[in-house]
């Protein structure tokens, strides 16, 4: 008669179930390297592993209690104030081709014209400080009151 060898006894692996979300994990997924194991009951899940880990709240000790000052709206550029505006206005009135690009400009509607003045006045800008108050000149356009009163100047001629 044969002797019969005996068998390794089959043991049962407990579940794998995720550190973070307490799920249980396929064997298969670990193997094919979807999931991460880190010691024989628990590991990380795929859903877990693609997640962005929550970073942990600060405590009151940590949060500073400083606080930047908020920012301030741009106050509103008063024409009487940039004399730059002014002489351009005035030497528009003396010059017909200058007196045409102003117009031409002050008659855009309100889109087109904050666009045609913003790229303007960062090519000057580009160009160096020198054009820097012609530039805030040109900016007071964007406001329609001013662009639709300046219209009004340089056409009373």
């Amino acid at each position: 008669m044969a002797i019969k060898t005996q068998r390794r006894p089959y043991t049962v692996h407990a579940p794998y179930i995720c550190r973070d979300c307490k799920t249980k994990v396929q064997k298969r997924d670990i193997i094919a390297g979807r999931a991460k194991e880190i010691d024989d009951t628990t590991c990380i899940c795929p859903d877990c592993l693609t997640k962005p880990k929550k970073p942990d709240p600060k405590s009151q000790d940590q949060i500073p209690t400083v606080r930047r000052p908020m920012r301030q709206k741009p106050q509103a550029k008063l024409v009487a104030e940039n004399e730059t505006f002014i002489v351009m206005v005035a030497a528009a009135q003396d010059d017909p081709k200058m007196r045409a690009q102003l117009i031409g400009i002050a008659q855009l509607d309100n889109l087109h014209r904050e666009a045609l003045i913003n790229s303007l006045v960062s090519d000057m800008l580009r160009k160096g400080k020198k054009m820097a108050p012609i530039a805030s000149a040109l900016e007071l356009l964007k406001d329609d009151n001013v662009a639709r009163r300046t219209i009004e100047v340089l056409t009373k001629r």
